[in-house]
């Protein structure tokens, strides 16, 4: 046994990186010797990926520190909410404050600095060696035992060194390794050990939530830009609060407009994009749109299920506002909707939004002071890689998927205490339409009027670029005209007869709003408009004489067209066009010759198909067929095989046709030829 012993030694000595498990799940328990604090460490390692993952978990506190690192050093190292990354790890894993509660030096670590010195191993008993060094500083003791005849499991190490390379505030620090779970492992499910939530595990990504800084060692990135127009269908989770809200918001930066809609409810806050909202508490839990005219500076609330409306100035609270001097708002950037600054985020590397590869952006927001609340957010964005189907035909990239904020007590929090979640749906940087920003129910249907006015232009070239986009432009133009709001022209019509070169377009001009002001409003200077009956006076000038309009129907997509003078036409409600219809009526100027094809094919096989009918009738007619009574006071019905049967026990008997006209009789008759 002593030289089966001697020779299984040898051979261990001679190759013992083959008998060492490079790649490795542990959970060891740690004692330090000085202070006699215990602590349960688990340590994942990958010797082909060259990164390791290590975390501890601190009862006192109820909080994990993580650190995850390169082999070479380099990584970052997480307690609570807090992150930091670093260049001296593992040394520095679990060193905050000033403090250093856990000591630890990884085991790998200890087993590259064993297998410089392999003469030192030595069999025990069978299946059991001690392996022993004291050199460079460090002195470790350590006790392996053989599995299979393949492996070297660790039971139990001694390390004493100086303090700063075990991680220890002392100058000579002394721990004691206890393994607990020792299991090899192939490197792909190490990868999901070290990084759960990222798909690249060398990106060494922080958890969901934890803001890291960046540091000069990894590339610099741009952050992506929003554009300024842009609507977007929100879900938020409140993931703690196990609910779910849905909101829509509409941004028109060309246009000054902003729609959200949404339905608050009791102790939430609804999100709109890239923020959430902290809502006055006399908005009931209903659906509403809020719609803000940074033309005029005033604020429409429509209620969509009582179908009312209340115009105020536009307040600062929703977060789309940025005020000026002498108390008046312009509308923000859409990247000034953050709650921090967009030079503030970070790259923090890739996970998977619904199934769709995203950049992961994060930021942190401190409170007032060290003690104050404490969140972080964090942007989605989908990769660069995938292309974003926006529309019929549109493909964009880097389309923002969603944003999650943390809330904690404070920056020293061991954990969040809430999470919201926003999922961004059928976002898109096209136009908004004017249904979005209908302020309609807000004026009296009395407070309008109904107008026409005539464009010297073919119906075809007009509505080229689709016909929304041109009642859109056209919209735009007339309250350009008028000098007011676009959401006070509505009801858009396009019109023309055969052959004509004109076109008709009906529109009604609503009358300026009133405010329905509050206590508490904030009275931000108001842009005045013209009236109803200034905006027609002005029109009318306008109209008197051909004018030319700019119809804008996107990049370097422009159309000058002419109206016909005193074209300008007060219409009856009755006669408007938006009177007639909702949908959008208009009619063609031209049938072209496949149409009228068509039209005549269908017309021959109807033509057909009442010529058979007609005929069939007619050949019924012609066969002279008896008919029958049933009973005495029956309907006369056309023979057939059942007009021979008995109904309800009545004998049915066959009738002589009776004349619709009777002869003249003799009406004198004596009582006896009567009776």
């Amino acid at each position: 046994m002593d030289g089966d012993n001697s020779t299984l030694l040898e051979n261990i000595k001679s190759r013992a990186d083959d008998f060492l498990v490079k790649n490795y799940y542990l959970t060891v328990l740690v004692k330090n010797l000085d202070t006699l604090h215990e602590y349960a460490i688990d340590e994942v390692h990958s010797s082909e990926d060259e990164i390791s993952r290590i975390s501890v978990e601190d009862p006192l506190e109820n909080a994990t520190s993580t650190c995850m690192m390169h082999t070479s050093g380099f990584g970052h190292a997480t307690t609570g909410v807090r992150c930091k990354t670093s260049r001296n790890l593992p040394e520095e894993c679990f060193c905050w404050d000033g403090l250093c509660k856990h000591p630890f030096l990884p085991f790998y670590s200890l087993v590259n600095k064993l297998l410089k010195q392999k003469e030192d191993l030595r069999a025990n008993h069978p299946g059991y060696f001690s392996w022993d060094i004291d050199n460079n500083g460090i002195k470790i003791n350590s006790t392996f035992h053989l599995v299979n005849e393949r492996f070297l499991f660790p039971l139990e190490l001694f390390v004493e060194s100086f303090g700063y390379i075990l991680g220890s505030k002392r100058d000579v620090a002394r721990l004691k390794y206890s393994i607990i779970q020792f299991e090899p492992s192939d490197p792909y499910s190490l990868r999901e050990q070290i990084q759960p939530t990222g798909p690249n595990v060398f990106d060494l990504q922080p958890m969901p939530g934890v803001f890291c800084p960046r540091s000069s060692i990894h590339p610099p990135r741009v952050f992506p830009e929003f554009p300024n127009q842009f609507s977007v269908e929100i879900e938020t989770i409140e993931k703690n609060a196990d609910k779910v809200f849905y909101s829509q918001h509409r941004y028109d930066l060309r246009h000054k407009l902003v729609s959200m809609r949404f339905s608050p409810q009791p102790h939430s806050s609804p999100s709109i994009f890239l923020t959430t909202l902290s809502l006055a508490p006399h908005l009931l839990p209903q659906t509403y749109n809020i719609i803000h005219d940074f033309n005029t500076g005033l604020q429409f609330t429509v209620s969509d299920w009582a179908g009312n409306c209340s115009v105020q100035p536009i307040s600062l609270g929703f977060g789309d506002a940025a005020i000026l001097e002498k108390k008046s708002v312009r509308i923000k950037l859409a990247k000034e909707l953050l709650d921090v600054s967009p030079q503030k985020f970070v790259y923090s590397g890739k996970r998977f939004i619904r199934g769709i590869l995203a950049d992961v952006w994060s930021a942190e927001k401190l409170g007032e002071d060290q003690s104050g609340p404490y969140s972080t957010i964090e942007l989605f964005f989908s990769d660069s890689d995938y292309n974003v189907q926006v529309g019929d035909y549109n493909e964009l990239k880097n389309v923002p998927l969603g944003m999650v904020t943390y809330h904690a007590e404070d920056r020293n929090a061991p954990h969040f205490s809430s999470e919201i979640m926003s999922h961004y749906f059928q976002f898109s940087s096209a136009q908004s339409r004017w249904k979005d920003f209908d302020i309609s129910r807000c004026i009296s249907p009395q407070d309008r009027l109904f107008l026409k006015v005539t464009l010297q232009v073919n119906y075809r070239k007009l509505v080229q670029h689709g016909l929304p986009v041109t009642q859109d432009s056209i919209r735009t133009c007339l309250a350009s005209e008028a000098g007011i709001s676009p959401l006070r022209v509505i009801d858009i019509f396009l019109s023309t007869s055969a052959g004509s070169s004109s076109v008709d377009v009906w529109f009604v001009l609503l009358q300026r709003p009133e405010m329905s002001r509050r206590k508490g409003d904030q009275h931000l200077n108001i842009k005045g408009e013209p009236t109803l009956k200034n905006a027609f006076m002005r029109l009318v000038e306008k109209f008197a004489n051909p004018r030319q309009m700019k119809l804008y129907f996107g990049e370097k997509k422009n159309m000058l067209v002419t109206s016909i003078g005193g074209s300008l036409e007060n219409v009856h409600k009755d006669d408007h066009m938006s009177s007639r219809s909702q949908s959008h009526y208009f009619l063609k100027d031209s049938y072209t010759a496949g149409s009228m094809a068509s039209l005549g094919f269908s017309m021959a096989i109807l033509g057909l198909l009442v010529g058979l009918l007609v005929g069939f009738i007619l050949w019924k007619r012609q066969l002279g067929l008896p008919f029958y009574s049933i009973g005495w006071d029956q309907a006369p019905l056309l023979g057939g095989h059942l007009a021979d049967l008995p109904v309800n026990n009545q004998s049915c008997r066959r009738q002589q046709p009776t004349p619709s006209f009777h002869g003249t009789t003799n009406s004198y008759q004596s009582d006896e030829d009567r009776y």
